[in-house]
């Protein structure tokens, strides 16, 4: 199937993205798929009516392991290295913004969330790495008329305590 031939590797992760319209697949052959998806709802199952693969980034260094993706609808994701770079990604014009080196190791997972201003988008990236602790928290800026800054660090937690009675 066309499916099976999109990505020459396991799968390493999937994601719903704009409105649950697409979806992006992240694969250990380094390369990262958008799908159209359209579906109708038989009885409880979804049946995929037709599916359509645009190669989106081909990374032959870095190691992709996961993406990011905001919990609103926007057209930014995150992509997750194992050498510790964070790369965002712009879905709607499919153009790489920023390729930052993040942490010394690997970072397995990040969460991206999105604010709508009326003139900017504004986004958080939280990070965390393997090997390291704490966290870390980026900022960026998708201005009016195509403008982005950042990725920039916002804050940096070395040590993580959680303070609170034991069970």
């Amino acid at each position: 199937s066309r499916f099976d031939k999109s990505h020459k590797d396991r799968i390493v992760d999937i994601k719903l993205v704009q409105n649950n319209q697409k979806f992006i697949i992240a694969s250990k052959d380094n390369t990262i798929s958008l799908w159209n998806v359209n579906y109708t709802l038989l009885g409880a199952k979804y049946c995929l009516d037709s599916i359509y693969c645009s190669k989106v980034y081909v990374d032959n260094f870095k190691g992709i392991t996961s993406i990011g993706i905001p919990y609103e609808d926007c057209d930014l994701i995150v992509i997750c290295t194992s050498s510790g770079n964070l790369i965002l990604f712009d879905l709607q014009k499919r153009i790489f913004l920023a390729d930052i080196q993040a942490h010394k190791y690997e970072i397995p997972e990040c969460i991206l969330l999105c604010e709508n201003n009326i003139d900017e988008k504004s986004f958080v990236i939280i990070t965390s790495s393997l090997y390291e602790t704490g966290l870390k928290f980026w900022g960026c800026f998708l201005r009016k008329g195509g403008n982005f800054d950042g990725p920039i660090e916002l804050a940096s937690f070395s040590e993580m305590s959680i303070s609170g009675s034991e069970l």
